[in-house]
């Protein structure tokens, strides 16, 4: 008797891993989003800002990251997005976004939602990828502990900020 491959088996596991950088003293910030298969380095993109906010370079790193899914991966895939964002991930995973939207794009204690800007691009997208995949998931990691991808996504973030800064 043949065995069959499980599902999985037959799909790409691409995991991103993305992370912002900011300095209160230059007010210069950066971002990364990096893209592993097979614990190999496949995508990293990285930018930055000198004007910016710690959160707006936190959002940046997965909004890239939301937009290098749609550029690299196969409708036979199981994306994993890692952030060590708890804001990101509580805001998708909480459904704290679709409530923001549904209410006018503001929050449960009725201020105005910060970065609507990037919101808006990242629930764009992540709707348009959401069901595309055999999986889609955003994760929260740890900051500075002892996943290496999440401290490579840290050290290329903090680098782009140093070469803004410039």
């Amino acid at each position: 008797m043949e065995l069959q491959p499980s599902m999985q088996d037959n799909n790409r596991v691409l995991n991103f891993y993305t992370d912002g950088a900011y300095s209160s003293a230059t007010h210069a910030g950066g971002w990364s989003s990096l893209c592993i298969e097979d614990n190999l380095l496949i995508d990293l993109r990285k930018g930055g800002e000198l004007e910016t906010t710690n959160n707006r370079m936190e959002l940046t790193g997965f909004l890239t990251a939301l937009q290098a899914v749609s550029e690299v991966a196969t409708n036979h895939a199981i994306i994993n997005i890692y952030t060590d964002s708890a804001y990101i991930a509580n805001a998708i995973n909480e459904k704290w976004l679709l409530k923001w939207m549904s209410n006018g794009w503001t929050t449960a204690d009725k201020r105005c939602v910060k970065n609507k800007d990037l919101w808006r691009q990242i629930l764009a997208l992540y709707i348009r990828n959401k069901n595309r995949f055999v999986e889609f998931n955003v994760k929260k990691v740890q900051a500075h502990a002892n996943d290496p991808w999440n401290n490579a996504a840290d050290l290329y973030a903090r680098k782009a900020r140093l070469e803004r800064k410039k």
